[in-house]
C-alpha cells in the first residue's frame, strides 16, 4: 500500500487501518481480492503523479452513492458507509 500510494498520488501513509476486504465476482481466474484502508495521516500532498489517471478528487458520501460507474458496487457501498460514519463525528 505504501508503494502504491507514493507511486499513484505522491503521498506516504503514516497511519492507517484495514476497513474492509472483499472479493470481486469475475470470470474464473479473473476475480480479485480488494483491501480497503482508512488512511488518516500521510506525508505529502495528494496529486496526480503520472498520466495514468485523469483526475483526483474527494467525494462526499452522497456523491459516492451516485457514482456507480467509478467503482465496483461493493466498494461504493463500503466507501459510502465509511463516509457517512465520518460525517457523524
Amino acid at each position: 500500500m505504501r508503494r502504491e500510494l507514493l507511486e499513484e498520488i505522491g503521498v506516504t501513509p503514516q497511519h492507517w487501518q484495514l476497513a474492509a476486504k472483499f472479493r470481486s465476482e469475475g470470470p474464473p481466474g479473473a476475480s480479485a481480492t480488494f483491501h480497503v484502508y482508512i488512511v488518516d495521516r500521510w506525508h505529502g500532498v495528494p496529486r496526480l503523479v503520472d498520466d495514468e489517471h485523469t483526475s483526483l478528487r474527494w467525494f462526499t458520501a452522497a456523491e459516492i452513492e451516485c457514482e456507480t460507474e467509478l467503482a465496483l458496487p461493493q466498494l461504493s457501498k463500503i466507501l459510502a458507509n465509511l463516509a457517512s460514519q465520518g460525517s457523524k463525528d
